[in-house]
């Protein structure tokens, strides 16, 4: 009994030590990755628009949910958009659109100046409002919406992406 004790005590040792050796442990102060805090999108009809719910839609999407904006105003180049986010929306839609801007929010957005993307205003266009915030990068954009080829492959499968996360948010 006791040459049975004596080598559980050992296994047990051994596995001790590996743990404690064999794992290595991560060091958040030198982690240097870039995450993402939040990402506001939506759509807005230019400001020809009025009186109606789909004028304006924007969202956002961040560790505690998914939101919707009540306030309902057109944003404008000058700045980030100052959004009432207090109607929270369905984890399901959280999960879905989540996975579309994961990793798929482009370069060639990111290095660009907050502001106006594309044509602006015109009568009656889609435009697109997109604001990602992380630990170094607090931007914004209006996009526009036109399709007419002007932004480039990159920056048009974007905003159809954009488009596809407020159809998901909005119903």
């Amino acid at each position: 009994m006791l040459n049975s004790m004596n080598s559980t005590f050992k296994y047990l040792s051994l596995c001790g030590l590996m743990l404690l050796f064999g794992c290595e442990k991560k060091d958040e102060a030198t982690d240097t990755t870039d995450y993402v805090k939040s990402i506001t999108f939506g759509r807005f009809i230019s400001p020809g628009c009025t009186g109606s719910e789909s004028c304006v839609e924007i969202f956002r999407i961040d560790a505690q949910g998914l939101t919707e904006d009540v306030n309902d105003n057109f944003p404008d180049a000058t700045g980030f958009y100052n959004g009432n986010f207090a109607t929270h929306l369905d984890q399901s839609d959280y999960t879905q659109i989540e996975l579309l801007f994961r990793n798929g929010v482009p370069p060639e957005l990111i290095e660009r100046s907050s502001g106006n993307v594309g044509l602006f205003p015109t009568w009656n266009t889609n435009y697109y409002y997109f604001e990602y915030r992380s630990n170094n990068i607090n931007k914004f954009w209006i996009i526009d919406g036109s399709f007419d080829g002007s932004l480039g492959t990159v920056l048009q499968s974007f905003i159809t992406k954009i488009q596809e996360a407020v159809t998901i948010a909005s119903f």
